[in-house]
């Protein structure tokens, strides 16, 4: 079993709710071998790090993007179609505490996507 946490999303751990409604949660895994919070669905960060990485690289099946929310982004991998498949989104409030790594697969991935809707 996975170990439990808070989710960033969640009201915490004094919330008067009983849990799952207090935001304690554990990684879930997908069809697709992601990882998910089992609050609110968003995808692992070491996940969501790997998806970013191999779209920035350009290898075929790999999907990211951004969206007018500040705390969200979307990516997937090859054969994904919808949550169903596997993760699909990820929330900041997932963010790693030491985001060196992160925040350079990010800037890639997004010139990756700059660059193919044609704005660069």
């Amino acid at each position: 079993m996975s170990e439990i946490f808070y989710c960033g999303r969640g009201p915490g751990p004094d919330s008067p709710f009983v849990a799952p409604f207090n935001g304690e949660a554990t990684w879930r895994d997908e069809p697709d071998g992601t990882r998910t919070c089992s609050y609110c669905g968003s995808l692992h960060p070491d996940d969501f790090l790997d998806i970013m990485q191999h779209y920035a690289a350009g290898e075929e099946g790999y999907r990211f993007s951004t969206t007018s929310k500040g705390y969200k982004a979307y990516g997937n991998r090859p054969g994904v179609r919808n949550a169903g498949d596997g993760g699909i989104k990820f929330y900041t409030a997932h963010l790693p505490d030491d985001r060196t790594e992160f925040d350079v697969a990010w800037k890639a991935a997004v010139n990756r996507l700059v660059d193919q809707m044609g704005l660069a």
